[in-house]
């Protein structure tokens, strides 16, 4: 099930690296820098996974706890992190929920791009199977974190 083209957010290129600023995570949206928790962005590696590595892009966020509404909290504070760089809106139109704690990240697959520095945040902020799945072709065994 692929989104219609008009149902997309309209990005050329998310980049997602290892860049760390002041305790922050920075991811950049069509070359705006975007301020991240470690918490929002393990959800948004989590969609990036699903949206990249299945048919139909959803994600139930298996990286994060699924008790207490922590999802539904992360993907609150994640999409405010998006609304602050991008502009009003942007966080929700990025950020599709579907259903129950699942969620979609709402834009073209190839304009999702991987920096291999994201290694770096392994293991203090995301897993190696994570990382795996970010960078499949990444020989892990030469990478040092």
């Amino acid at each position: 099930m692929e989104l219609p083209l008009s149902d997309l957010y309209p990005v050329n290129q998310i980049v997602l690296s290892g860049q760390v600023v002041s305790g922050r995570h920075l991811v950049q949206i069509d070359e705006v820098p975007i301020d991240l928790t470690s918490t929002e962005l393990v959800a948004l590696t989590d969609l990036v996974r699903a949206r990249v590595g299945t048919e139909h892009g959803i994600s139930s966020l298996p990286s994060l706890e699924s008790k207490n509404n922590v999802i539904h909290t992360t993907i609150w504070r994640l999409r405010r992190a998006l609304d602050r760089g991008l502009g009003l809106g942007a966080g929700d139109r990025l950020v599709r929920h579907v259903l129950r704690s699942r969620y979609l990240l709402a834009v073209e697959r190839q304009a999702i791009v991987i920096d291999p520095s994201i290694a770096i945040l392994v293991p203090a902020v995301l897993s190696e199977r994570v990382l795996r799945d970010l960078l499949p072709s990444a020989d892990l065994a030469m990478t040092e974190w």
